[in-house]
Parts: C-alpha cells; sequence; structure tokens
C-alpha cells in the first residue's frame, strides 16, 4: 500500500499514480485540501493507533508501506472555524496527519530531511563540503553591510532565504512569491530593519540546469540562457517548453547525488549555472520541486523512478 499526500490541484501526482497503477500498486491519494471534511480524514484510535478515513474505509498506517510526502495546503475546513482559529484548527488537523506519516517505514522525503534542504543557508553549506560551487553571498539586515558587498560586485541579485511565499497560504503553492531578482544600486534597503535579505554575486552563465535525483538515479535537463531574459528562469515564458535533457559531468552528478544522500533526501531538484568557462555553480536544492514539465517536454521518466523507490524494499 502506498500512500500519495498531495492536494487537489497537484497534477504531478498523477503521474506518479499512474506509474504505480501500471506497476499493480495499491495507492491512496490524500488531498490535504479535503482534510478534516467528511469522509476525508486521519485519526488515532484506541488500540489500533493512526489512522486514515477516507470514505468511510479505516485504513491503519501501520499497513502502509511507504509515503510520498507532495505538497500541503490548507484544509478547507479551517476556514469555517473563522479567521482567529484558522491557523489552530490547520496545525491540529496536520498534527494527526503527522502521526500517520510518521507511522509509515519508508517516507519521500523524511521530515527533517525536507527541513534543512528547504534553508538555503544551510543546504548551501552541505554543498560546499560535497565540493560545489557557490556564489558569493551575504545574509544580513545591515544596510551598511548591503552596501558594500554590492560596492564589491558589479552585479548582484537577491532572493528569499527559503522558498519565497511572500503573501498567501504558507501550505500552499498559491499567492505571490520573491524570484530571485537583480539589485540595481539605487535600490532602497530600508526594509533590512525589519527582514533579513540574501544577496548574491550574479554568475555569468551560458545555461541553466535543473537536475532531479531520486535515490541513486539523476535527471538532469538544460535551458540555454536567454542574455536578455529574467535573473530567474521561472519567469521566463518558454522556460516549461525550452528545457532539454541533457548529461551533467560525472563530478557534478557524483556530487548532486551525495548532497541528496548524505541529506537524507529520496527526492530533490537541484538547480545550478553553468558558466561560460564550463564551470558549474550551485544554486539551491528544493527537496519539493515541481518536475511534471521535464517529463512532459523533456522526456525524463522522473514520475516512473519516484514510483520505483515507493515500491523499494525498506
Amino acid at each position: 500500500m502506498i500512500l500519495v499526500v498531495t492536494h487537489g490541484r497537484d497534477l504531478a501526482a498523477d503521474l506518479v499514480i499512474r506509474a504505480l497503477h501500471r506497476r499493480a500498486a495499491k495507492v491512496i491519494r490524500l488531498d490535504t485540501d479535503r482534510l478534516g471534511s467528511p469522509g476525508h480524514g486521519c485519526a488515532v484510535l484506541p488500540g489500533i493507533g493512526p489512522v486514515l478515513v477516507l470514505d468511510g474505509h479505516v485504513v491503519p498506517a501501520d499497513g502502509i508501506g511507504a509515503v510520498w510526502v507532495r505538497r500541503f495546503t490548507r484544509p478547507m475546513v479551517a476556514a469555517a472555524a473563522g479567521p482567529e482559529f484558522t491557523g489552530f484548527v490547520t496545525r491540529e488537523i496536520f498534527a494527526v496527519l503527522d502521526a500517520v506519516i510518521e507511522t509509515i517505514p519508508r517516507q519521500i522525503n523524511p521530515a527533517e530531511a525536507d527541513r534543512l534542504a528547504g534553508n538555503r543557508l544551510i543546504q548551501s553549506a552541505a554543498a560546499r563540503r560535497e565540493g560545489l560551487e557557490t556564489p558569493a553571498t551575504l545574509v544580513t539586515q545591515d544596510a551598511a553591510l548591503a552596501r558594500n558587498f554590492r560596492a564589491q560586485h558589479p552585479d548582484v541579485v537577491t532572493k528569499a532565504i527559503t522558498f519565497g511565499q511572500v503573501v498567501g497560504d504558507t501550505t500552499d503553492d498559491q499567492g505571490r512569491f520573491a524570484f530571485t531578482s537583480p539589485l540595481p544600486p539605487e535600490t532602497p534597503l530600508d526594509g533590512l530593519a525589519t527582514c533579513p535579505s540574501l544577496f548574491q554575486a550574479r554568475i555569468p552563465r551560458v545555461a541553466d540546469w535543473r537536475v532531479t535525483t531520486i535515490g541513486s538515479r539523476i535527471f538532469s535537463a538544460r535551458l540555454v540562457a536567454d542574455a536578455d531574459g529574467p535573473a530567474d528562469w521561472r519567469q521566463r515564458p518558454d522556460a516549461w517548453e525550452a528545457f532539454e535533457a541533457a548529461e551533467l559531468p560525472a563530478g557534478i552528478a557524483a556530487a548532486l547525488l551525495a548532497l541528496s544522500r548524505n541529506g537524507g533526501l529520496v527526492y530533490a531538484a537541484h538547480d545550478l549555472i553553468e558558466r561560460p568557462d564550463g564551470g558549474f555553480v550551485f544554486l539551491e536544492t528544493n527537496p519539493a520541486g515541481q518536475w511534471g514539465w521535464l517529463e512532459l517536454h523533456a522526456g525524463l521518466a522522473i514520475g516512473d523512478a519516484i514510483a520505483d523507490e515507493l515500491l523499494r524494499p525498506t
């Protein structure tokens, strides 16, 4: 029995579920936006422990072999509690879900590995330990330090320290996001008094790479850089169709696999820059990064690889 934890708008989950069905696996899809609604939830029962309750059927968590913790979103029922209680109700519902997930022996990914990988400062240090090059970086709330860093580097970008959702539900993929953005000299720095910011020297690029590691397998795709395009490839209108399957240098591939393995990540999406001199610079790892477009447009069989990992004996 395989559990897929996601939400109702997640189309990428369908690719993995189809791959599991092709392998004759039993699959339960748990959409977190429906958690707590009639016939769709989690519970802890005396003498049984954590269970899923789906359409009148009780499924003990200890009978589930693996779980893919794909995406979360706020349960719709939490809004019925009123604005002042929405956060509390959401936490209570997810606490019961956590009890279910932690009962399952194989998790993609384990919660603690996800938490650490979601911090760009921690992951950058881990990448350097694996021999990967990273950009010159400053994180500060001191405007004087930021101005000095900007003076030392001819081209600077800024990005979120975490994953950049500025407005909206932090458990969802909707809302407004802070993308990697240039930092012109005239940019005011008053906001540093309220919130720390991450500044990086902008790396000259010939291509962006999205590399997906799943267990011991690696899938890499390359996007030729647009000299006049945005600093963040996600803002390119052609990005989802323009990535092509490509092969990384063996040393870079080995370092990314080691980064995931040593960080406890079964699944991870890594972003790198290829410099004009052929070198590679590591930018970040997203432990729940999107990948469906790479399967659909670049032909990378990522869904099958995730299915294989979920069915692999512990």
